[in-house]
């Protein structure tokens, strides 16, 4: 039936959408104290995804896909940031400070 492969760019694109969308649709019907969680879980996905940048960028030549794996790895550290964040304001929240 499938006698020709697809294009795996399309097929990469679609899981890519596919992903976004039901992001945004746990994100959206999730309670407001659950999202602080997603962004936990989502610095440390840009942590992995941060340490397969930096190897990209360090071993590709000069070029187009160097320069998307620098892109990649500039938003991924902002999704590190941005947990490392949440998680230093829940932390302070639960300890306890005497007087």
């Amino acid at each position: 039936m499938f006698a020709a492969a697809s294009d795996p760019f399309f097929f990469r694109l679609a899981v890519f959408v596919l992903a976004v969308c039901a992001g945004w649709l746990m994100v959206s019907r999730s309670l407001r104290g659950h999202r602080q969680s997603f962004v936990l879980i989502a610095g440390l996905v840009a942590g992995v995804i941060s340490s397969g940048a930096i190897q990209s960028v360090a071993m590709l030549p000069p070029g187009e896909a160097r320069s998307l794996s620098f892109a990649a790895l500039l938003l991924a550290s902002a999704g590190v940031v941005a947990g490392l964040l949440i998680a230093f304001r829940r932390i302070t929240a639960v300890t306890r400070r005497d007087p």
